[in-house]
C-alpha cells in the first residue's frame, strides 16, 4: 500500500516523474553556477517549459512517468515545438532550436539511464533530422 501511495505523490523514487526529475537537474545546475553557466541553465528551463506546455495542452497532464515517455510521446513532442509559435521572433521555432530542446531532454534521459531508472532510452529509436543553415 506504501508503494502506491507514494507513486501517486511522486515519492517513488524508482519512477519519478518526468517535470520532478527535470526540475532537481535544473536546481543542481544552479546550485554549481561554477559548473553551469546561467545561459545553459535558463535553456534547460526554457525545455523544461516546453514539455509542461506540451503535456498540459496535449495529454491533459501536470506530469507525467519517466517510464511512459515513449516513442509516439517524442514524435508528438516534436511535432507540437516544430509548430509552435516563437516567442522571441516571428514564426514558429526552427528544426534545430527543437532539436536543441531534444537534447536536452535525452540528457534528462541519459541521467535517468545511468542511475538505473530506465532500461533504455526513449530516445534509442527516435532520429533528430538537422537543418542546414
Amino acid at each position: 500500500a506504501k508503494e502506491i501511495v507514494n507513486s501517486y505523490l511522486g515519492n517513488d523514487k524508482s519512477n519519478p516523474f518526468l517535470i520532478s526529475y527535470f526540475e532537481e537537474e535544473i536546481n543542481k545546475r544552479k546550485s554549481l553556477p561554477q559548473e553551469y553557466s546561467k545561459g545553459s541553465t535558463d535553456d534547460y528551463i526554457l525545455t523544461k517549459e516546453y514539455i509542461s506546455e506540451f503535456l498540459k495542452t496535449k495529454l491533459s497532464k501536470n506530469d507525467i512517468h519517466l517510464k511512459s515517455v515513449d516513442y509516439k510521446f517524442l514524435n508528438d513532442l516534436d511535432y507540437f515545438l516544430i509548430t509552435k509559435r516563437s516567442s522571441t521572433h516571428l514564426g514558429t521555432i526552427g528544426r534545430n532550436t527543437v532539436n536543441k530542446h531534444h537534447s536536452r531532454l535525452r540528457t534528462i534521459f541519459l541521467k535517468a539511464l545511468k542511475e538505473g531508472i530506465l532500461s533504455q532510452s526513449p530516445y534509442s529509436n527516435f532520429e533528430l533530422r538537422n537543418t542546414k543553415t
